[in-house]
């Protein structure tokens, strides 16, 4: 059952209302047409949109990474190489061993896609930084950047809805070492 289009007084274009299922909040959204048949079509292609289902929110982190951790089967040098871009094999030998070595060995790895917020994130990056790498911003800083990779590449695939490792600073740290 869709929403039916309604005008509001004073405005030309057909408005809905409708549940967003991850707030849980009533939600007013414009059809951005005055054709009360468009407005059903919109209405239509954006609920069914939301009910699409990949089923990869469900994977832990570990399960998620595993084409990532094989060269042969990274989904990004796959899409490049269709597309005739570049994207070398070392990039993908890079991720594929911080992956590895840092992220599927780390508690964070047994928690399920969805559930990993922002904070969980940072708190990553902190127990890195204070932890195995507390000397090495820079490799704390590249497996950041690489998970921040395969984050916006299924989100460019549409498998996942955001991006948690968007917008998450580097570590700071100068070239010269202090002794």
């Amino acid at each position: 059952m869709y929403p039916q289009p309604f005008k509001r007084p004073g405005y030309k274009h057909y408005y809905y209302r409708h549940t967003d299922p991850d707030t849980k909040k009533r939600i007013l959204r414009s059809t951005g047409t005055d054709k009360k048949r468009i407005a059903h079509e919109v209405i239509q292609q954006y609920i069914d949109d939301l009910k699409r289902y990949t089923g990869k929110e469900t994977f832990t982190l570990y399960e998620f990474l595993q084409p990532w951790v094989n060269g042969a089967t990274n989904p990004r040098y796959e899409r490049y190489q269709l597309e005739g871009k570049q994207y070398g094999l070392r990039q993908v030998q890079d991720i594929a061993r911080l992956m590895e070595k840092y992220v599927l060995t780390h508690p964070i790895s047994n928690k399920q896609i969805y559930l990993i917020s922002r904070g969980d994130a940072l708190d990553f990056r902190k127990s890195l930084s204070a932890g195995l790498l507390k000397n090495k911003p820079r490799t704390v800083n590249r497996v950041i950047s690489a998970l921040r990779s395969v984050y916006s590449e299924t989100t460019h695939r549409g498998e996942i809805k955001n991006n948690t490792f968007a917008g998450i600073g580097e570590i700071k740290y100068s070239s010269v070492c202090e002794v």
